[in-house]
């Protein structure tokens, strides 16, 4: 099991007005910028996907993301492998993606 505290910052929009963001928000922008064509498929990633979308629901409510380690890992590679660079420019989401991709061991 792997575990990754969920920390939250507000950004500013364009118009002035502030959201609230978090890793959970930020990997999902990802995964919904991903074409649909490159989007794994089957019955095996559609458990591995539910699983997830679970997980970040708990983590919504105790912000804490667990995730099993096959399931940390099928994440771990989509955000290696489609993460725009030029994001790591922002700093709150810098630090948010390298806490995931640093996340511990274990059930705390």
């Amino acid at each position: 099991m792997k575990t990754t505290k969920i920390e939250k910052w507000s950004e500013k929009l364009q118009d002035g007005t502030e959201v609230e963001q978090t890793l959970l928000k930020v990997i999902n922008t990802l995964l919904s910028s991903k074409d649909p064509k490159t989007l794994p498929r089957g019955i095996e990633q559609f458990r591995i996907f539910g699983r997830i979308s679970k997980a970040f629901e708990e983590a919504e409510k105790t912000g804490i993301l667990k995730l099993e380690d096959s399931d940390y890992n099928f994440l771990k590679n989509i955000v290696e492998e489609d993460i725009p660079a030029n994001w790591g420019a922002i700093p709150n989401v810098n630090k948010a993606i390298t806490a995931f991709l640093e996340a511990k061991d274990g059930n705390n």
